[in-house]
């Protein structure tokens, strides 16, 4: 495979994001511990980490990086016709777009922190998102691709 390009890679899993840090500190301790303020945070990132090292070699890029990612959000019993998602029918007014937590900016920051010194050396070198989009589905995850960007 071309160094710089990855083949669109399915990440299974809820998207998690990349929040705020919260400041922890201990009864014996002279300066707090930092920590993600979502759990499954860490997890996330990891499978990202998985994934991408299966169709992509490691080797950080230190130009511009074009990123795309679809988030899916996996939709909730009362988007289908009697709740049934075995059916796969959905409502009419069932939405496409995915308009609540997480943000979108939190999202992509899990995955741009994920692969950080491992597909690019730092996450400013993302010049470009297209798309980023948050959507509904019958499961969750996340199709992902990047490529070095033509200077």
């Amino acid at each position: 495979m071309a160094s710089g390009v990855i083949p669109a890679t399915w990440i299974p899993g809820v998207p998690r994001p990349q929040g705020s840090k919260k400041a922890i500190m201990g009864k014996h301790q002279k300066f707090p511990s930092v920590v993600e303020s979502s759990p499954h945070v860490a997890t996330w990132r990891s499978d990202i980490q998985s994934a991408v090292s299966r169709v992509y070699d490691g080797r950080p890029l230190i130009g511009p990086v074009i990123v795309a990612a679809v988030f899916i959000f996996p939709r909730p019993l009362a988007h289908y016709v009697g709740g049934d998602r075995e059916r796969g029918r959905l409502k009419w007014a069932s939405p496409r777009y995915h308009t609540q937590d997480p943000d979108l900016d939190k999202v992509l920051r899990a995955v741009l922190d994920a692969l950080t010194g491992y597909a690019w050396s730092d996450d400013n070198r993302v010049a470009l998102f297209s798309p980023a989009v948050k959507i509904w589905g019958p499961t969750g995850g996340l199709w992902f691709t990047f490529a070095a960007a033509q200077s």
